[in-house]
């Protein structure tokens, strides 16, 4: 009876052996499977992030600021803001470039001479012309449309012709004999609703005002040609 006690102890032991050495090699066989997932697992490498996100926003900045880049899409096909550019630059390039250049010039030399207009005196300019717009039955704001400007560039204007009226000193009047002359010679062409004193005091305001545009014209050709100006 003691014998066979013992070799059922014996069994027992075997037993636990295998179940333990099957438990140990599950274990190792999962840890295993475990490595060799991580190892096919692909790794998203950093910079690829980086460059996806910049892409992201580059097309982002596309989108909202394509007024920049495109004036107009034709049954989708755009039409580029360059291509405009380069077409204007050949119609009017050279007097836009022209105007630009007399511009600057009259800006130099106003700052030289530390002649500056004030905002009342720009002003006082647009309430006359708005006064004489609104003699004919329109406003300056359909003027300006139609001219394809806005308020701030008739100030602008303004300031540069105030600016060259105190530089090329262009105070100019016609004599009583240029307004009768001009009156007799042009009689047909003047308005028919003016006589006598009205009459005169509207020619004579014309000649001074041609007078003045030869002073200023002559004047900025003289500016011209006396200052460097380099174009490419």
């Amino acid at each position: 009876m003691k014998k066979n006690n013992k070799s059922v102890k014996i069994n027992s032991k075997n037993e636990n052996v295998k179940i333990e050495s099957q438990s140990n090699f599950s274990t190792q066989n999962n840890e295993l499977k475990t490595v060799t997932n991580k190892s096919q697992t692909p790794q998203i490498k950093p910079y690829y992030v980086v460059i996806g996100v910049i892409i992201v926003a580059l097309l982002s900045l596309l989108y909202y600021f394509k007024s920049f880049f495109i004036v107009a899409i034709v049954n989708g096909q755009p039409i580029w803001r360059s291509t405009l550019n380069n077409q204007m630059a050949k119609q009017y390039g050279q007097q836009m470039l022209d105007t630009l250049i007399t511009e600057t010039l009259i800006e130099q030399q106003a700052k030289n001479k530390g002649i500056m207009i004030d905002d009342d005196k720009v002003a006082s300019e647009t309430a006359k012309i708005e006064e004489s717009v609104a003699s004919q039955g329109q406003t300056l704001d359909q003027i300006l449309i139609l001219q394809g400007m806005t308020r701030d560039d008739l100030k602008k204007q303004l300031r540069l012709n105030l600016m060259v009226e105190q530089l090329a000193g262009s105070d100019a009047s016609a004599s009583a004999e240029e307004v009768t002359n001009y009156i007799k010679d042009n009689s047909t062409t003047l308005p028919k609703d003016l006589t006598g004193n009205k009459l005169t005091e509207y020619v004579a305001n014309l000649l001074a005002s041609q007078k003045r545009s030869q002073i200023i014209q002559s004047w900025l050709v003289n500016l011209k040609q006396g200052a460097k100006i380099q174009t490419f």
